[in-house]
């Protein structure tokens, strides 16, 4: 994944909280954002469910494990890197 993918990936997932914070105010604004609002609970669901989305997709990147995340993902199927030149040659004289 290139960082303008992981950009345009992260500015979705934004553009979607802006929504719900904006469902949010207008409930407050009509003092029915409470959790006895069948729809306040949902925004909240909604919100939970896209800060999840977003955590997931952060530490997949960092760590590589996504497929779409992983750098040696190659036409959908997971490869393992080779070793690095520099730590081959780092262990040449075991």
């Amino acid at each position: 994944m290139t960082l303008d993918e992981y950009n345009l990936a992260v500015k979705a997932i934004l553009g979607e909280q802006q929504e719900v914070a904006q469902e949010a105010v207008k409930l407050w604004m009509s003092d029915s954002a409470h959790v006895m609002n069948p729809e306040f609970v949902k925004l909240l669901s909604r919100q939970g469910a896209l800060v999840e989305r977003l955590a997931q997709f952060n530490v997949e990147g960092m760590l590589g494990i996504g497929r779409s995340c992983n750098p040696w993902a190659r036409h959908g199927a997971l490869a393992t890197p080779s070793r690095s030149p520099t730590r081959a040659a780092d262990n040449e004289h075991l």
